[in-house]
């Protein structure tokens, strides 16, 4: 699992800065090629706090997580760009961020 969530936050990094440096401005595609690996990544996160931070730190950051994926639904709907963008590279890759650092945290203890 974490090596797709990897895989995943490279592949959305790699579009945002695409987008930001004016590379390809129109990725709606990718994005919606990505939908199936972001749903994977959404389900696995709100299926329980597997940071282990406080309840109700875990039930703000999945509220957060919630919005993020109604602003890229919306964005998709409306070829919103911007909002799709900002969701993306501000939303969804901090959450994905958030994962890799814990992971890279388990394996330093090993």
């Amino acid at each position: 699992m974490s090596d797709s969530f990897k895989m995943l936050y490279k592949s959305l990094h790699s579009v945002s800065v695409e987008y930001l440096t004016g590379i390809n401005r129109n990725n709606i595609k990718k994005i919606k090629d990505l939908i199936p690996q972001i749903q994977q990544f959404a389900i696995w996160f709100l299926a329980g706090n597997k940071f282990g931070v406080e309840q109700e730190e875990y039930q703000e950051l999945s509220s957060s997580l919630l919005q993020i994926l109604k602003d890229i639904v919306e964005a998709l709907e409306q070829e919103d760009y911007v909002l799709l963008h900002d969701a993306i590279g501000y939303g969804l890759l901090e959450y994905l961020k958030l994962f890799m650092e814990r992971e890279d945290k388990l394996d330093d203890s090993l």
